[in-house]
């Protein structure tokens, strides 16, 4: 089990901070609960049973599951060990989730105490309360024989051999070995003992060199895909892992002109992982981009835009834009991918909660690249790429908002936010134009949040224009509901959990 993080000074809490603690335990309100860990008030023996209560009432959505969870883990075990009853009392082998949470707590809190309950719940426990049981046993030595068994079970096959590997015995050593001796590398995919993991990069290394003095297509494409998954699970932040990936694109660009299916499916593995190391590591991706299938030529593209100044991205990768290229060939597939890759991070601004990460990546790209999306009469990227305000941009957004004005607002958003965020000279008319659409609309359509956030980009006067559209009449509910809730957060609030 991982060891529990707790604040070194805890005090009584005020009535107001109780009463905090409180609402955001009642509203799922995560990030609050977890301001007040960090400052270390959230301990007091009055929150006591609202805790395990948030456990008991947990419906188990997202929000809620992430808030049981970091109550569970970081929040209860830090009262009392003599909580350690009142936790039991709740504790049930079967039921809902939350129960694999109170038997983790129950093991944190007493391990010795605890541990026939964990052979007690493999017996009887419901399918998550089994797992919370093996994670347990990690920490008892003894308990190897019982792992084994449910090694061999499907579901719990993988969180058994995570705990064998950290048992750190001579026997579980012996069974890890066995399993890498009989290429069940999957068996070790969670494997944290270091004497395993250099037995697994040596049989890597091995078969780097087999791949290298092999000349049957077949008996390569099968070291290949051996290869492959052992790659996958060797991954860590090792020097080591770092050169058995370079090695394993030198031979896999090698090989790449027989064109194996097998060769080329390893090599967008090792190209994907590669892409997501340190700088000096990604970046031999670009060297090699031209032996990457051309269906996966986004992994090179993403690696350039992440890595490379804008300016070197643009004269790097815009001679691989064809325009007149048919999407079937090697250029189109390339083409694609490398289109796809410039609006990859942009196209977050439909996803709120990285809304202001995609509008931040719209700035570091080179103004070249509006010429291409021109030139590739390519609407979507375009809209994306206003922010670098191509002189045929102000005529080409009014245009296409006019074509679009009878289409769903939904439809036409990202073209008024295309007008705000390249400072149309008619974004605030026409901004304020959608919203009264919106607000005199018989459909239902609640969705204002991305639509307001607009206004942290228009002039001052634009939230008391909307505030007077709610004067009419005819506005409808949602309307007078969601304006004044969004127009009174600020705009760093936005995306908030609570404001979701």
């Amino acid at each position: 089990m991982n060891e529990l993080s707790v604040p070194k000074t805890l005090s009584k809490l005020t009535r107001d901070e109780i009463a905090e603690i409180q609402t955001a335990l009642s509203n799922c309100d995560l990030a609050s609960l977890e301001k007040a860990y960090k400052r270390s008030r959230f301990a007091d023996s009055r929150l006591k049973a609202h805790y395990l209560r948030a456990l008991n009432e947990a419906n188990w959505d997202n929000d809620q599951r992430d808030l049981a969870t970091f109550v569970a883990e970081k929040i209860i075990p830090t009262f009392s060990p003599r909580i350690y009853d009142e936790v039991l009392r709740d504790f049930k082998f079967s039921g809902n989730p939350s129960n694999a949470l109170r038997l983790s707590i129950l093991h944190r809190l007493n391990p010795t105490r605890t541990k026939p309950l964990l052979a007690e719940a493999l017996e009887k426990g419901s399918f998550s309360v089994k797992i919370a049981a093996i994670e347990c046993l990690s920490d008892h030595a003894d308990s190897f024989d019982l792992l084994v068994r449910y090694s061999g079970k499907r579901d719990f096959a993988s969180y058994a051999n995570k705990s064998i590997s950290r048992l750190g015995t001579t026997q579980s050593k012996e069974f890890l070995i066995q399993k890498l001796e009989n290429g069940d590398y999957y068996a070790l995919k969670q494997c944290n003992d270091k004497s395993i993991s250099k037995l697994m990069f040596q049989r890597a290394e091995h078969l780097l060199g087999e791949i290298a003095e092999e000349d049957s297509k077949s008996k390569r494409d099968m070291l290949f895909q051996e290869l492959g998954l052992l790659t996958r699970v060797c991954e860590d932040n090792s020097a080591k892992f770092d050169r058995l990936l370079l090695g394993c694109l030198k031979s896999a660009t090698a090989l790449k002109s027989g064109s194996e299916d097998i060769v080329a499916c390893t090599l967008v593995d090792i190209a994907g992982m590669i892409g997501l190391r340190k700088k000096s590591i990604a970046l031999r991706i670009i060297e090699v981009r031209d032996a990457i299938p051309p269906e996966e030529f986004g992994i090179a593209a993403d690696v350039g835009r992440k890595h490379l100044p804008p300016s070197k991205f643009f004269d790097v990768f815009s001679p691989y834009s064809n325009p007149r290229a048919k999407r079937s060939t090697v250029e189109g597939k390339r083409d694609g991918e490398l289109f796809n890759s410039l609006s990859r991070e942009l196209s977050k601004l439909w996803r709120y909660t990285d809304f202001q990460a995609g509008r931040k990546e719209k700035a570091k790209l080179d103004p070249r690249w509006a010429d291409l999306a021109f030139k590739q009469k390519d609407d979507d990227l375009i809209l994306e790429l206003a922010n670098l305000k191509h002189p045929q941009l102000a005529n080409y957004l009014t245009k296409l908002l006019n074509a679009h004005l009878k289409k769903d607002l939904f439809d036409l958003f990202p073209i008024i936010e295309a007008m705000v965020r390249s400072k149309h000279a008619d974004a605030p008319e026409e901004f304020v134009s959608a919203i009264r659409r919106k607000a005199l609309s018989k459909k239902f359509d609640p969705d204002y949040q991305r639509w307001l956030y607009l206004l942290k980009d228009l002039p001052k006067s634009m939230p008391q224009k909307v505030l007077y559209l709610l004067d009419d009449p005819k506005c409808n509910q949602e309307a007078h509901e969601q304006i004044p809730k969004w127009l009174s957060l600020p705009f760093d609030e936005y995306f908030g959990v609570a404001a979701l």
